[in-house]
């Protein structure tokens, strides 16, 4: 058969994600692994490193929250008076 002239089945297919790196570590000799070695730990330091003062500032965000006042009637009535101004210039 040629293309095309008979149907087939067809799988419906769902994307499946993948890791944009990958860690090929415990396949090296181990010479090459006491040579990564170093670098692995300064990578896993910097990232707690930085962890670290990602939770240090939601903390700090936590600290920051303040009680809201309750200054809405002040806000609402001069809102009113300006929409009550424009109605009645509208209507001049």
């Amino acid at each position: 058969m040629t293309t095309g002239e008979s149907a087939g089945k067809a799988k419906i297919l769902r994307s499946v994600p993948f890791a944009k790196t990958i860690d090929i570590f415990e396949y090296c000799t181990d010479e090459l692994k006491a040579k990564l070695m170093a670098g692995r730990e300064l990578e896993t330091k910097v990232r707690e490193s930085q962890d670290n003062k990602a939770l240090a500032g939601e903390e700090e965000k936590k600290e920051e929250d303040v009680e809201m006042k309750d200054e809405s009637s002040g806000a609402a009535a001069a809102s009113k008076n300006l929409v009550g101004d424009r109605a009645k210039a509208a209507f001049v």
